[in-house]
């Protein structure tokens, strides 16, 4: 976020500090969203890794 912005809201009537903590909590939810992404992402490539184990083995 940048200045002119910052200038903008407070002019608004928006304290600047608000802004900064609308702006740092938004980080930590975006921040969140990637953690949860990752992890559903290497759910997915377990499970296909063992179902993968599991047809190789169902072929022996």
């Amino acid at each position: 976020m940048d200045f002119p912005t910052i200038s903008l809201l407070a002019q608004l009537g928006i304290h600047p500090l608000t802004i900064g903590a609308a702006w740092v909590g938004w980080q930590l939810v975006k921040i969140n969203k990637g953690i949860q992404s990752t992890l559903t992402a290497h759910d997915k490539r377990i499970d296909k890794v063992e179902w993968e184990q599991e047809r190789i083995a169902d072929k022996n």
